[in-house]
């Protein structure tokens, strides 16, 4: 949680929308965090458009682990 309050902290660059992304990976079940997640985000004044609950893609896991993307 430390984290999305971090993100949710930093302006986008120049000012601008910067269509922020995020995805939270968890251990146990992700369903109890999501009004903590989108009560930090909405608090920072982010407006949350899109929510989604779904396993990891093997694509997801190579992200997570290496910190860059396939593509």
């Amino acid at each position: 949680m430390q984290r999305v309050e971090q993100l949710a902290a930093t302006p986008p660059p120049n000012g601008t929308d910067a269509g922020l992304r995020l995805r939270v990976y968890v251990d146990g079940e992700p369903a109890a965090l999501l009004g903590a997640v989108v009560g930090v985000l909405s608090a920072r004044g982010a407006a949350v458009t899109d929510l989604s609950l779904g396993e990891p893609t093997l694509e997801d896991v190579f992200s997570h682990l290496t910190g860059r993307d396939l593509r």
